[in-house]
């Protein structure tokens, strides 16, 4: 029993070291390639070579790259953080950043760490629950918690508690954002905990519930760039997104680390508190922890309750999550959404080539040529929200795609050997070490990435997903297709949101596509005297998402309605 528990205790603290070694070697990596040059930070505006050169040996970087890389890991620990050349010539990045740190953590600790406690109860509570009804709500809830994109409900929010409620300061205030970010951390960390009861035997592997976690924890950490770019709060957010426009070296490699830093404590937490729940209840079977939590045997294990309940015909599969409502209402919206992207000229009469063409009118109100008002350049709103939503789509199946195919190998190649999927598991979660979106916004600027390739990495994020997926149950053609089928959606909308909260962060040029994320983004200046400008694309946003989530719910965990006739 002792050495057992002394290797999971010594596990859950060499994951999260491990991820942080590997976020600083991809950190070292990509400074690397920084279009800066570090040494003229330490030196004066004038100077000789001779000086350039003493200080560039001074600095060590004439050592061999790995006594670079370890003279990187100790200035971090022992924040020696360098100096700003171009943000405030020869400034402390110490003294720039610190402050910066106190106001992001002012408005995430607290959301993040209530988030996660209700996330927790409410998690239990959904499952514990037999009411139908009851389930619905929880179902609901989710769904709409995980789809509406960050930047709608806080500029929404400003709108409507700040500006005309006059309930709440809309800008340099932690409140509001702090209670968005609880809300979302609370959804997201109910969907998580209600899945890990759901699929009770998930929960022995630490491996991949921390892989878990870590997938959550990014969306939580977008979330928050979002919401800080949004209520201009001036932390940790904006210094990076400074320091890459700058180009100034020690600022940007000091916040990326802290950033790395601040993810994995709460990694470190979780994996500490597996382990000592799993002790708590090693002698305990299963069998009694569902009796507990008042389950029966139809909750063991997803897959299983599946195949009890609907059998393992394919059509059986999907007439009898057909008539879920929640799958009819993805339907519709998605379909509605495919249509709309194939015949735009249903909804518009605006063509691609003439949305592109500026003209006059920008920020107009509604009129009977333009239905939802007008935006930037004068385009329409409407038109807007039909080619964005097709360009959604298009770059949201990319990702998906890529995650299929690399979750199907990782997935094959974890059920030869436990060894085998332990490696898996162990390289996935490290890809998780630096923030996914800080990485791709660094990468766009540091080497300039074009569309394609910027989508194709997102697809990268969705691999452990579907490794996952893949990796547990039957790995024959049909239960395969059962998990394509219903897990597409999930993903799809995941991936549309990301991408649409990077391209409303602004990194990717905004005129290659009309997309929704872009069109909130010009619109956000104008969200007081011409709302519809940037709220009408955010619901777009929203209800589609919506449809995505709804189809995927009304496949996995259809609630059926048995309406009884009355005897005549």
């Amino acid at each position: 029993m002792i050495p057992k528990i002394v290797k999971n205790l010594v596990y859950s603290i060499f994951v999260p070291l491990a991820m942080v070694f590997v976020g600083l070697y991809v950190i070292f990596l990509v400074m690397t390639i920084f279009p800066a040059d570090p040494v003229l930070a330490y030196l004066p505006s004038t100077f000789t070579q001779e000086q350039y050169d003493a200080a560039k040996q001074m600095l060590g970087f004439n050592d061999p790259l790995i006594f670079q890389f370890l003279r990187f890991i100790l200035q971090m620990l022992s924040w020696d953080w360098g100096l700003s050349d171009t943000i405030v010539k020869g400034m402390s990045v110490y003294e720039m950043v610190i402050p910066r740190i106190v106001r992001s953590l002012d408005f995430t600790v607290w959301p993040i760490i209530f988030g996660i406690v209700v996330g927790l109860l409410l998690g239990i509570l959904s499952v514990k629950i037999r009411y139908k009804f009851v389930k619905i709500i929880f179902q609901i809830l989710i769904i709409l918690g995980i789809s509406v994109p960050i930047f709608y409900i806080g500029l929404s929010s400003q709108l409507v508690l700040g500006h005309i409620l006059d309930l709440f300061p809309t800008t340099m205030d932690p409140v509001l954002p702090g209670i968005i970010l609880f809300i979302i951390t609370t959804l997201l960390m109910t969907r998580q905990f209600r899945s890990n009861f759901v699929d009770i035997k998930e929960r022995h592997y630490l491996p991949s519930n921390v892989l878990k976690l870590c997938f959550n924890i990014n969306l939580i950490f977008a979330a928050s760039l979002v919401l800080e770019a949004v209520f201009n709060l001036n932390g940790l957010g904006n210094i990076l997104f400074t320091s890459i426009y700058n180009q100034d070296y020690y600022v940007f490699r000091t916040t990326i680390s802290i950033m790395l830093f601040l993810i994995l404590i709460p990694v470190l937490i979780s994996t500490l508190s597996f382990t000592v729940y799993g002790f708590l209840i090693e002698d305990t079977k299963w069998k009694d922890l569902v009796h507990f939590t008042e389950l029966n045997e139809e909750y063991w294990g997803e897959d299983n309750r599946n195949e009890r309940t609907f059998g393992k015909d394919l059509k059986d599969f999907l007439i009898k999550r057909l008539k879920s409502p929640l799958t009819v209402i993805g339907l519709v919206i998605v379909g509605f959404a495919i249509i709309i992207s194939i015949f735009p000229m249903i909804l518009t009469p605006f063509s691609y080539e003439q949305l592109s063409t500026p003209i006059s009118g920008a920020y107009d109100p509604p009129s009977p040529e333009h239905p939802l008002g007008q935006s930037f350049m004068g385009r329409d709103v409407l038109a807007l929200i039909v080619y964005g939503t097709k360009i959604a789509l298009i770059t949201g199946i990319l990702p998906v795609l890529i995650g299929i195919l690399g979750g199907l190998i990782f997935g094959f190649l974890s059920r030869l050997h436990r060894l085998i999927k332990a490696v898996i598991l162990a390289i996935l979660t490290l890809i998780f070490s630096v923030p996914i979106i800080i990485l791709l916004i660094s990468l766009i600027e540091i080497i300039g990435i074009d569309t394609l390739m910027f989508v194709a990495l997102v697809g990268l994020f969705l691999i452990p997903g579907f490794s996952i997926l893949f990796g547990r149950g039957e790995f024959d053609l049909k239960s395969l297709i059962k998990k394509v089928i219903t897990y597409i959606p999930l993903f799809m909308g995941f991936s549309i949101l990301f991408i649409e909260a990077l391209y409303f962060l602004g990194p990717i040029d905004p005129l290659l596509f009309f997309h929704l994320g872009t069109s909130v983004l010009f619109a956000r200046s104008h969200i007081v005297n011409s709302p519809w400008a940037a709220l009408w694309p955010g619901i777009s946003l929203f209800i589609l998402c919506i449809g995505f989530f709804a189809l995927h719910y009304g496949l996995k965990e259809p609630i059926l309605f048995k309406f009884k006739r009355k005897k005549e």
